[in-house]
């Protein structure tokens, strides 16, 4: 029979006015209903999936019931959320006292900071409370689900439940992974289930850099085990000086590693950046994975060799958190030099160079030979060491 325990309907202020038709094939037993409801507005609490009460700006819902079955059956369900608009059908099933439901639901226009009170509590909850916790301003301007719950209990509780679905966001505040700084304007297309959230940027900016694109997976988000693990993948672009002081946040700290002031440094980046690390409170450098390549323009970077800075560079970069390579060609002391750097973080650099060193660049470096050696030359340079003892071959 289909008799749903109804108390969770206490919640429900809604005035509704209707059709209904009723169908007693044999004349005695009343074996199925059709009905048609229109609201104009009120509000809605339903058990744990919306303990806070919903505003409904506006409501219509067609449907049957089969009663013999114990069978409720939304053709059109569309709610109005005084802006956001929800539409979907659904089935509802009686079993052994509760109640399995499955339903296809799409959103509209939703506000990124209303997803609290309009994302029902116990549905999809690791990608629920993901969004919640990583993502502000901005809005949903469509999202699809998928959904099937079996509702067990007084309230109803939650016994299981399976979601699938995707989603459009854009204006939005995201807080990737802290301590990386929280991205404005952020667009793309997110899915999700229920301990699992992909998203595929299509832009976004923090001060002057600029996301050109990136996809990130945020894994085991419901398994209550401390697992959830995030991988991340974004392409950006921006002051070279910028990108350094994102990277000197902890537990990274590479500008500490370069022995460099990110203010001090000059030029614009094109970068690939790859992370992958477990979504703890506390996490160690040595828990991280993380590897950038990039193509850098117009660089200007202190002491870069011989107390020299790099002016002018035009450089490639490969990074992870144990060494850097740098190589392409720039100034130095003035002169056009080619050079090839390999930086282990821990300890140790080698670097060769190779330049047209004339009277003016040998001043600048400290070895005016004049009169005994005029005029340009053509130097190479080996070294090999540590920044503070290196050994020099040229």
């Amino acid at each position: 029979a289909f008799a749903p325990d109804m108390a969770p309907a206490a919640g429900i202020d809604l005035p509704l006015d209707g059709w209904v038709e009723a169908f007693m094939p044999t004349g005695v037993t009343l074996e199925k209903i059709a009905f048609g409801l229109r609201s104009d507005g009120g509000r809605i609490a339903w058990g744990e999936l919306f303990p806070e009460p919903l505003r409904i700006s506006g409501l219509e819902v067609d449907g049957t019931a089969d009663l013999a079955a114990g069978r409720l059956r939304l053709d059109r369900l569309s709610v109005g959320l005084g802006g956001p608009r929800v539409e979907g059908t659904a089935v509802l099933q009686t079993v052994d006292g509760g109640a399995a439901v499955q339903a296809t639901v799409k959103a509209r226009d939703v506000p990124t900071d209303d997803l609290s009170r309009l994302w029902p509590r116990g549905v999809a909850k690791g990608a629920r409370g993901w969004v919640l916790e990583h993502l502000s301003k901005g809005g949903v301007s469509e999202a699809n689900a998928s959904v099937a719950l079996v509702l067990a209990g007084e309230g109803p509780s939650i016994a299981m439940a399976t979601v699938s679905g995707q989603m459009r966001i854009d204006g939005v505040t995201a807080v990737y992974w802290d301590p990386l700084p929280p991205f404005e304007d952020v667009g793309g297309t997110a899915t999700f289930t229920e301990d699992r959230f992909d998203l595929h940027v299509d832009g976004g900016r923090y001060r002057n850099i600029r996301v050109r694109g990136g996809d990130m997976a945020f894994t085991n988000l419901n398994d209550g085990r401390d697992r959830e693990f995030a991988d991340i993948k974004v392409h950006i672009e921006g002051p070279l000086s910028e990108i350094i002081e994102v990277l000197d946040r902890p537990p990274l700290g590479y500008a500490k590693w370069l022995k460099v002031e990110p203010a001090e440094v000059g030029g614009t980046a094109r970068a690939s950046l790859g992370v992958q690390l477990p979504l703890l409170q506390h996490v160690a450098l040595d828990q991280i994975e993380i590897a950038a390549n990039a193509d850098l323009s117009a660089v200007r970077w202190p002491d870069a060799a011989l107390g020299q800075d790099l002016r002018d560079g035009a450089l490639k970069l490969r990074l992870d958190k144990a060494s850097m390579d740098l190589a392409g060609r720039g100034t130095l002391a003035g002169a056009p030099v080619d050079l090839d750097l390999h930086e282990v973080f821990a300890g140790g650099t080698r670097l060769k160079a190779s330049a047209t060193v004339d009277d003016a660049a040998r001043r600048r470096l400290g070895y005016d030979l004049a009169p005994h050696l005029t005029g340009p030359v053509d130097v190479q340079v080996d070294m090999e060491g540590r920044r503070s003892r290196s050994t020099i071959k040229a």
